[in-house]
């Protein structure tokens, strides 16, 4: 049967968001815990993100351990279990060399603290709303300055559709990610700029490429306010829904998103598929 709400706390996060996209989709994934299923493509952009933040930390230890060999120590060590992993997505080889290079000329700068898989599941606070929230960032970096700057990893297959900057202004995702980790900072530094982008790597040609912009902090929480709350007022009332057959359907979600639905005999969409 369906669970009940009273069972967990909904927490909302970038996924939810889009998922709301087909309310369907957000009951069966967020109310009924039935996710859709990964791809090689999905996994494949896994690995690439895994092998990214492994090669971050191992810097962050070389930049303790060893702050003038930085780029040495991380030449010298060996990812084995990290290179067979991706052997099967990249049977010709070559991925993980072109990863530690990128790597290792992006985040040795030791006038910042990057974080990889930066973490936070509580409660984010903006006037009378507390929202539960959870949320991981790719790759955060703090400047000596005090400037920050957030980072969304992605793979594609090849360069064909980098993002523009006017999308990663507008990025939910990174809106997201950015009101979180600056939470703390006070709304009298609103005019305070900070950095979000995309790193992308195409598959193709073993590319990297960085779309970013700056944007205030108030712009941030301006668009967070207008956009993820009512997402997440929106997504208490679907899981406080008993009735699945009570959920609005969405058929044209899967024409917006590029995906497939698939119905079962009583013409309710059972789970949309990327």
């Amino acid at each position: 049967g369906n669970l009940s709400v009273k069972a967990f706390k909904y927490r909302l996060s970038p996924s939810s968001i889009t998922s709301l996209n087909c309310p369907m989709r957000f009951y069966l994934k967020y109310k009924r815990g039935i996710k859709p299923p990964s791809n090689v493509h999905s996994e494949r952009g896994d690995e690439i993100h895994k092998t990214i933040e492994t090669i971050i930390k191992e810097i962050n230890v070389a930049k303790v351990e060893n702050p003038e060999y930085v780029e040495a120590v991380v030449t010298i060590n060996t990812f084995d279990k990290i290179a067979e992993r991706l052997a099967f997505y990249d049977p010709s080889g070559g991925i993980l060399d072109k990863i530690k290079k990128y790597a290792i000329q992006r985040f040795c700068d030791i006038d910042c603290v990057v974080t990889p898989e930066w973490q936070f599941k509580g409660t984010y606070i903006s006037g009378e709303n507390e929202i539960p929230v959870n949320c991981k960032i790719d790759v955060l970096i703090e400047r000596s300055n005090g400037h920050i700057e957030i980072w969304d990893l992605k793979t594609k297959k090849n360069n064909a559709h980098i993002p523009s900057k006017n999308f990663i202004r507008n990025n939910i995702q990174l809106i997201f990610y950015a009101a979180i980790a600056c939470r703390f900072i006070p709304e009298t530094e609103n005019d305070r700029k900070i950095t979000i982008g995309q790193v992308i790597f195409c598959m193709d040609s073993h590319k990297f490429y960085e779309v970013s912009v700056e944007v205030t902090l108030g712009y941030i929480r301006e668009q967070f306010n207008e956009h993820m709350i009512p997402a997440y007022h929106e997504g208490v009332r679907l899981c406080n829904i008993e009735d699945e057959k009570e959920v609005p359907l969405n058929t044209a979600c899967c024409t917006e998103h590029g995906s497939v639905c698939h119905f079962l005999e009583t013409n309710r969409c059972r789970i949309c598929i990327d």
